[in-house]
């Protein structure tokens, strides 16, 4: 399964789920925004589903990256989309007008096929994408901004399947990626110049809590994202209902498992989210349709669970279909 879809009445169970996602670009005026998640196959076509993720989001920390050299006007943004389906071709540019909040007609900025989910590199115009370039295999994709157009730098292969996320670390050397179907963590080396260099680790996470029938009775890796301090990597599992934590050694881009974070049975845990001073991990559960917010001990590395919420009504909840 190369990516996950949108619709949670998918005929396939064991098919991820990719709902709205929308994150402020406020505060970011003069930087490029990544959208992530424009569905356009003939079940959606009436209707476009998008994620604006700005560069803190898709690098995983808090930390803004430089500011990319692309030009800009200042009520203009230039904003990446990211898409997946029978009528997409890849990724698109598009201008966001920032005094207007409207987007210009977007342009087929590369071909790609399956490119669900873009970062960028901290501090070089380069966009990083999961997809298929020409026919190959699913792999972790390197792009060159040329303007409003993305020029192929390289690509390789992942070696377990599409990804459904990616994060690259603050200083751009080592880049991640999680597998949903597949169930596995994998990571990259990255050059010096931005190219990638090589998959250097595939971690396959073993089991299921088989709480809830079918989406979990294996392994679903849905999210990579670093820590504040980028000293370890999480890894939220829909079929696992944990937060794996691994150490990170970042100079020789390699993981060794190091904890894991609990959700209530059932959860689902798919995307988290630091606060501003790391003290809290709020972790988004699809499965439950919940929030848990865990205490994170940043020199342990360990995340301790203090609550959960519910974010629907249960009659909503009764009425969703996994």
């Amino acid at each position: 399964m190369t990516s996950p879809q949108h619709n949670r009445q998918t005929a396939n169970p064991e098919v991820a789920s990719e709902p709205l996602h929308v994150q402020s670009t406020r505060g970011v005026a003069n930087r490029t925004v990544l959208l992530d998640w424009l569905r356009t196959d003939d079940r959606f076509s009436s209707a476009v589903f998008i994620a604006i993720v700005v560069s803190f989001f898709c690098v995983g920390s808090s930390k803004l990256p430089a500011e990319p050299t692309t030009k800009m006007s200042a009520n203009s943004i230039t904003v990446w989309l990211g898409t997946s389906g029978n009528q997409s071709k890849g990724i698109y540019s598009t201008r966001l007008q920032t005094d207007k909040g409207k987007l210009s007609a977007s342009e087929l900025a590369t071909e790609i096929d399956g490119a669900g989910f873009l970062c960028w590199h901290p501090t070089k115009d380069i966009i990083y994408s999961i997809g298929q370039v020409k026919g190959s295999q699913p792999s972790i994709n390197a792009f060159a901004i040329k303007g409003s157009t993305l020029e192929p730098i390289n690509s390789v292969p992942i070696g377990d399947g599409g990804a459904a996320h990616l994060s690259i670390n603050s200083t751009g050397t080592m880049l991640a990626s999680a597998q949903y179907g597949g169930g596995s963590v994998a990571v990259f080396k990255v050059n010096p110049d931005g190219s990638l260099h090589s998959r250097t680790q595939l971690i396959k996470h073993q089991g299921g809590s088989k709480v809830v029938a079918r989406r979990q009775n294996s392994s679903h890796a849905h999210y990579v994202g670093f820590s504040p301090d980028e000293r370890f990597l999480m890894v939220p599992d829909l079929g696992l209902d944990r937060v794996v934590i691994y150490s990170v050694d970042a100079a020789n881009a390699k993981l060794t498992r190091h904890g894991e974070g609990v959700v209530p049975p059932g959860s689902g845990p798919r995307h988290m989210k630091f606060n501003k001073d790391g003290r809290f991990a709020v972790v988004l559960n699809e499965l439950s349709l919940t929030v848990t917010v865990f205490a994170y001990d940043a020199e342990a590395g360990t995340m301790v669970p203090l609550q959960t919420v519910q974010t629907v009504p249960k009659a909503e909840l009764d009425a969703e279909k996994f």
